[in-house]
């Protein structure tokens, strides 16, 4: 029965969990994320930083994750460094197919623009088994912005640009309920 103070996140058909609230912001579990060569514009395929791994007992992931980057022109050659975009969400493995990432929920947040981006990503709900590892995905382009994935999607931005600073996801302490 839910009360008053919990929330129920739903992480897929069957399953779902009550909390006392909904993590957001810096108050998930932190990792650092070193600098990390992202190709806006041009690389579809995720680039991963691996911010947690679950323990023997599993965990879940629910709520809403959080960056705080500074993206830098890494070559110092941007045409346009005000409108190159990238594109980031919160990323998980399976223990069926380890080292191999899939966006979580297939959430996905365009980043606009080199210097200092602090922004929550959208909220996800994702049970992770022992030993699967949850972190950070960057892209240099994605399918669901292909359209509108730069200032002019048949002229986007391309160029080499450098993420690093600070991940934080929201990793639900072991006494969930199922």
């Amino acid at each position: 029965m839910l009360r008053n103070t919990e929330v129920c996140i739903s992480l897929s058909p069957g399953d779902a969990v009550f909390t006392q609230g909904v993590l957001s912001g810096r108050n998930g579990t932190s990792g650092a994320i070193p600098a990390t060569n992202v190709l806006a514009g041009a690389a579809p395929l995720p680039i991963s930083v691996s911010l947690f791994t679950a323990p023997a007992g599993g965990a879940v992931m629910a709520g809403v994750p959080r960056i705080e980057i500074t993206i830098t022109d890494t070559l110092g050659a941007l045409s346009d460094p005000d409108n190159v975009i990238i594109f980031v969400g919160t990323g998980r493995t399976f223990a069926n197919s380890p080292g191999v990432w899939d966006l979580a929920d297939n959430q996905v947040q365009p980043l606009r623009g080199v210097g200092t981006h602090e922004i929550n990503l959208p909220g996800i709900g994702e049970r992770l088994a022992a030993g699967e590892q949850a972190g950070i995905l960057f892209y240099g382009l994605h399918e669901q912005f292909a359209a509108t994935g730069g200032v002019n999607a048949a002229n986007p931005v391309i160029g080499a640009v450098t993420v690093e600073g600070t991940g934080y996801l929201p990793i639900l302490n072991t006494q969930v309920t199922q």
